[in-house]
């Protein structure tokens, strides 16, 4: 099962998204708990591509995010024109740095990396290809599981 939906660089496009993936989830019995899950990653990599990834030189923007699940694993592939970044490469944030204490920036990324199972990045054909993948395992809501 897949679904793929294309955004362009308008922050309003993170709810378009939000309510596509709801539809999504809902059709495959994702738990309520998952899907708040995955609009934390979404709202951060698309956020962070709309914010830092564009500039006024790109024509028409168009973020493509691609949704599949198998019997345990969903993939989330994101492919985007802006500027390079490996969310790999991100720095960790320093956790023993009192919060109020720390520089602004990375822990959304750090938030992506908690909660994806598995991150892989490639640069091809001038465009960012970013795979997550989470397994699904206890994350299906009750009404799903057999008695």
């Amino acid at each position: 099962m897949s679904a793929t939906i294309t955004l362009t660089n308008d922050i309003a496009e993170i709810q378009r998204l939000k309510t596509f993936f709801a539809e999504y989830a809902q059709a495959h019995d994702f738990s309520q708990e998952f899907i708040l899950d995955m609009n934390l990653v979404f709202e951060e990599v698309v956020s962070n591509i709309i914010f830092y990834g564009y500039n006024e030189r790109t024509k028409q923007p168009r973020i493509d995010i691609d949704i599949q699940h198998e019997t345990e694993t969903l993939t989330i592939v994101i492919s985007d024109d802006a500027t390079p970044f490996n969310i790999l490469e991100a720095p960790e944030p320093d956790l023993d740095i009192p919060f109020e204490d720390r520089e602004i920036g990375g822990m959304g990324i750090h938030l992506v990396k908690t909660l994806m199972n598995e991150l892989e990045y490639a640069l091809i054909d001038g465009r960012n290809i970013l795979t997550m993948r989470k397994s699904l395992g206890p994350l299906r809501s009750d009404e799903s599981k057999e008695t």
